[in-house]
């Protein structure tokens, strides 16, 4: 297996598309703590005040650098006869598919993503499904063929 610097990274947008789905949860989290502001007001529940004036800075600040951590710890290589993704900090996820068990390949870009001109390619196999990181829509279309190619090469030997 590879170690994380010789496999392939995302592209550098990534981390502003990130920002902009970080920005959406953040923004949906306000509401609660909008409703919750409005009880300590009315019913004078003081004493949570100061929690909920936290809360909201503590997602703003994880809003700001979660996406650059997470786009360091991210990767995925294709080898001739397998894909192998790795993600996560913390709790290292390494998955490798077998290009032979390969079944559906899938290109996806959302409004955001589309704008930034990137794409996400979702590989399916035999009971699991491999997203691969952004990358360019230029690229995804590349990869998609690529791997294509390749199951069309193992299942032909096999």
């Amino acid at each position: 297996m590879l170690s994380i610097q010789q496999m392939l990274k995302e592209p550098e947008r990534v981390i502003e598309l990130k920002r902009y789905h970080y920005l959406c949860y953040t923004l949906l989290c306000y509401i609660p703590v909008l409703l919750l502001h409005y009880f300590i007001i009315r019913f004078n529940w003081s004493e949570w005040l100061l929690l909920f004036y936290i809360l909201p800075v503590i997602s703003a600040l994880f809003m700001l650098f979660a996406p650059e951590i997470r786009y360091r710890h991210t990767a995925f290589y294709i080898h001739p006869v397998m894909i192998e993704t790795m993600r996560g900090l913390y709790n290292h996820k390494r998955t490798v598919t077998p290009i032979d068990r390969i079944q559906d390949v899938i290109i996806s870009q959302g409004p955001i993503a589309s704008k930034l001109g990137l794409a996400k390619v979702t590989v399916k196999s035999s009971g699991d499904e491999i997203a691969l990181p952004y990358v360019t829509a230029e690229e995804a279309e590349r990869l998609a063929r690529l791997i294509i190619e390749r199951v069309k090469e193992v299942t032909h030997y096999v």
